[in-house]
């Protein structure tokens, strides 16, 4: 059964990949010129917002120039994260939203490339990918992963460890089925992922650096939760990198 949803996958990426002849977002047909953007056309793309710094050092969030040089957000000052700095490559709006939400739900493979392009460009220039021995994607319950038969975070981490040549971490696991964080506020989202995850072979970790890799970053609670278990079980510097927020 397994292998027959990997085929079914596998098959429907490659469709999405080679037949993607009209933009996702405004279904216009895309031209050659285009390519390097597709599945979106030119300029559906130039609608994408990017996250711009300065950045608050916690959170990732683009901080007011005038705020400059205060260098940690409002809502960081009363917060308490594990991770030690988080960074986002998109605002979470309009085209973005819409395409990562394409990608989760109705797995429009062919969005991994170019956002696998944006998330190595931003890495390239803001992050110090030298000093990270791993790359940990969030990982899906079982169950939600059966659903949707793809993790997105995962198939974004790949992106990066490929390009960098970095170590996947495959010893984290989604323990406990967690309703959509989408659904609740910031406190029941903390109560939500709560105790979550688990971990197998924490040796593998031990003083290690980790990059964490997830689709969205909203109140940061699923990222914390993740870092909080891995410093407790000896990691060392455990930053975030998420599509957007």
């Amino acid at each position: 059964m397994q292998t027959d949803n990997k085929i079914k996958l596998l098959f429907a990426g490659l469709v999405d990949v080679i037949y993607p002849a009209y933009c996702l977002i405004c279904k216009i047909r895309i031209n050659e010129h285009d390519s390097r953007t597709s599945p979106l056309c030119f300029g559906c793309f130039k609608k994408i917002v990017k996250n711009i710094p300065p950045f608050c050092i916690k959170c990732g969030k683009t901080m007011p120039v005038e705020l400059n040089p205060a260098s940690i957000c409002l809502a960081c000052r009363s917060e308490h994260f594990y991770f030690d700095r988080a960074w986002s490559v998109l605002r979470y709006e309009g085209i973005v939203r819409e395409c990562i939400h394409q990608l989760k739900y109705s797995r429009r493979l062919s969005l991994v490339n170019l956002f696998g392009i944006i998330l190595v460009e931003f890495a390239n220039v803001f992050l110090e990918m030298k000093k990270f021995s791993y790359i940990l994607p969030i990982p899906l319950h079982q169950t939600k992963l059966r659903e949707r038969q793809f993790n997105q975070s995962l198939v974004l981490a790949q992106a990066l460890a490929h390009n960098f040549k970095k170590r996947l971490l495959n010893n984290v696991c989604r323990k406990k089925f967690t309703l959509p964080q989408s659904e609740l506020t910031s406190e029941k989202r903390k109560e939500n992922i709560r105790a979550a995850f688990g971990i197998t072979k924490p040796e593998l970790i031990k003083d290690k650096n980790i990059l964490l890799v997830d689709d969205i970053f909203t109140t940061g609670a699923t990222v914390n939760e993740c870092a909080s278990l891995l410093k407790k079980n000896g990691s060392g510097i455990v930053e975030v990198l998420t599509l957007a927020r």
